[in-house]
């Protein structure tokens, strides 16, 4: 072992990357899209596609998937991230700690991390807007899974920025790993749904917009989910899951959220 390098926590090669956004979109304006964009890799696998919103499966917006086999911190990665022109400048976790890119190019560490920084906006009052040009710091996750069609060992990374999402998937999987260690053995339905989210602006006003929302969900009751965690855990094969209703994610999951 070498410590600093061979003890460092396991990962998995990354395959494939999507997105529910495109930085380059209409006008070359960001654009929040209702379906998964692949940005970098192969093609998303036809027997992962659940439901497109085209025909094609070239919008889907249901994918089959297991999580990857990882700890729960690493198959969501969430961080506090700030760019400029494209470039990361800044990344926290909206606590003690955050590094910063000095004019060299090289992350420092900044002190008090993001407890107090002015790019943070949780650190402001509701609706508050960062000046024009100035760099703000937003919530970042990074969900690794494994999609069906695939080898156990090539993950597939979804980025958000939605706050929504995050609290979304952290929670189930939370909930998932109440269950036991192994995680990767459930099969689960990862989709992304149009909802109406209601923000604060300022004024005591509140501003409604229709925003893309990460989710994963189940087919399985808990007493299913717990049998299966069990039977992996000794090396038991159980039979293919049976079809019935949808368990929802916790967190956001109905039409319309007030935040």
């Amino acid at each position: 072992m070498i410590y600093g390098l061979t003890d460092a926590p396991a990962t998995l090669p990354r395959v494939r990357k999507l997105a529910i956004g495109d930085r380059n979109g209409r006008n070359g304006a960001p654009q929040k899209l209702d379906h998964f964009r692949l940005t970098d890799g192969p093609a998303i696998p036809s027997a992962a596609i659940v439901k497109s919103r085209d025909g094609a499966g070239q919008r889907p917006i249901s994918l089959a998937c297991t999580l990857a086999p990882l700890d729960p911190e690493q198959i969501l990665s969430t961080k506090m991230r700030s760019y400029r022109a494209s470039m990361l400048w800044c990344h926290g976790d909206n606590g003690p700690n955050a590094e910063r890119r000095d004019p060299a190019g090289k992350f420092r560490p900044v002190a008090d991390g993001c407890v107090g920084c002015e790019h943070n906006p949780n650190n402001h009052e509701p609706g508050w807007r960062p000046s024009r040009g100035a760099p703000v710091c937003k919530a970042n996750g990074r969900l690794y899974v494994i999609l069906e069609g695939e080898g156990a060992t090539e993950a597939t990374m979804i980025s958000t920025g939605s706050k929504w999402s995050i609290v979304n998937l952290s929670g189930f999987i939370r909930r998932l790993a109440g269950l036991g260690p192994q995680l990767w053995t459930i099969p689960l339905e990862l989709r992304v749904t149009m909802q109406r989210i209601s923000t604060p602006r300022g004024g005591g006003q509140r501003a409604r917009t229709a925003l893309p929302i990460l989710s994963l969900h189940t087919s399985e009751t808990v007493p299913q989910l717990m049998e299966r965690v069990e039977a992996a855990a000794h090396g038991r094969v159980l039979p293919e899951p049976v079809e019935v209703k949808l368990l929802p994610g916790p967190g956001v999951s109905d039409e319309s959220v007030d935040a």
